[in-house]
């Protein structure tokens, strides 16, 4: 295991950056519907964001795969992210300054999910990779639910922009925790790594069918996940129910991240990871099935503990997954980046803005319970078990990027 040093500082950049990214979205949808923007102009510019993750993500992942300064990438990503949001209050009666301070946003939020995996696969030894991303998903959505709460206190004393001006400086401090990570910890991965000559063209050409399978299967949970909590918000404006609402149900659903995080690293290593993510599959349907059988507030903002255990055991089973694979092909960051190639954050956002606005949020919602069961069959049918057995117990594969 990696020095306390480095442990702590890779938990705090995940608990900052998890207060970055954490309520902006659905904030953003109620600033700017307040602002006078329709739904479907809104869907358009929460996909903006997509489009900037979307766009960048592949070149993020072949990026840090190349040059290996994953501490100086994220810094710089972070700093991106803070001014990206920050500005959105003052530009939001001008939409396209909006949609290029949301687009900034976007492309510098691609480097996250590839870099933060990549410097805790490195940083952990092979067996320990699961022990090593409970507790960093753990940070991130402590992050998130400390972010959750300030917004509930900020947001009906101080404004809806209040919340958006708080991302820049916790953008700086995520810049500040990644010097705290130990380059001599990292410099034992990049001893270690073998030589990897295949990247997109292998986990991209069908060469390996569990890559390929878990890139079209981690789509479609996106696709009905991406929307999830921005529709839910809008949801809730629609029935009148306040900021505090909203604040609840990011709330709600960090509270059941952060569990869910830290008991899916410890049984990833032990039981599996096919198990677990399609424990993740079912639960994401069912929550917008939920909310599509309601008109009651409180009942929305609960099922979001749903998507909250979805997402948790997501965001580690998917990185061993990726972990496992990459070490037959090596590129670790780019098989990461694909896995995680936001396509449902393009499309989820716009095209449920565009159900919302002509046929009402039951008929969105339905959409995405449909996208979630589709996702879940497929997985289920055909992502076979990535961990190596040893007997009856797991035996996750030496990892190389």
């Amino acid at each position: 295991m990696p020095s306390r040093r480095s442990q702590f500082g890779l938990n705090a950049t995940n608990f900052f950056l998890g207060q970055v990214v954490a309520v902006v979205l659905p904030f953003l949808n109620t600033l700017l519907r307040q602002h006078g923007w329709s739904y479907e102009a809104i869907g358009l510019a929460t996909s903006i964001v997509g489009i900037g993750v979307f766009v960048s993500q592949t070149p993020a992942g072949i990026l840090l795969d190349r040059i290996r300064k994953p501490r100086l990438i994220l810094a710089v990503s972070s700093v991106g992210i803070g001014i990206g949001y920050a500005a959105v209050p003052f530009v939001s009666d001008r939409p396209l300054a909006t949609y290029a301070m949301l687009l900034l946003a976007g492309t510098s939020q691609a480097f996250l999910a590839p870099g933060l995996a990549g410097l805790a696969v490195d940083l952990a030894e092979p067996r320990y990779v699961g022990r090593l991303l409970g507790p960093n998903r753990m940070a991130n959505h402590v992050g998130h639910v400390a972010a959750a709460g300030l917004a509930m206190v900020a947001a009906p004393r101080l404004g809806q922009g209040s919340i958006f001006l708080g991302v820049f400086v916790t953008a700086a401090l995520a810049a500040f925790s990644c010097s705290l990570i130990r380059r001599a910890d990292l410099a034992k991965a990049c001893e270690a790594e073998k030589p990897a000559s295949t990247g997109v063209r292998t986990y991209l050409a069908f060469g390996d069918r569990k890559a390929t399978v878990l890139i079209v299967t981690t789509g479609l949970f996106h696709l009905a996940s991406a929307p999830a909590i921005p529709l839910a918000a809008l949801q809730l404006e629609s029935l009148s129910a306040g900021g505090r609402h909203v604040g609840a149900m990011v709330l709600a659903s960090q509270l059941a991240m952060i569990p869910a995080a830290y008991v899916g690293g410890l049984l990833c290593d032990r039981i599996g990871r096919r198990p677990l993510f399609l424990a993740a599959f079912i639960a994401m349907p069912l929550r917008s099935l939920l909310c599509a059988l309601t008109t009651d507030p409180n009942v929305i903002v609960a099922a979001q503990l749903l998507e909250g255990v979805a997402a948790g055991i997501e965001g580690v089973a998917l990185v061993s997954m990726c972990a496992d694979l990459a070490a037959k092909h090596g590129r670790f960051n780019t098989l990461m980046a694909l896995a995680t190639m936001p396509l449902g954050a393009v499309l989820g956002p716009y095209g449920t803005g565009l159900l919302v606005e002509h046929f009402g949020f039951r008929i969105a919602l339905a959409a995405l319970t449909l996208t979630g069961s589709i996702g879940a069959w497929f997985f289920y049918r055909y992502m076979p078990e990535t961990a190596e057995r040893s007997g009856s117990a797991l035996s996750p594969p030496t990892t190389s990027r």
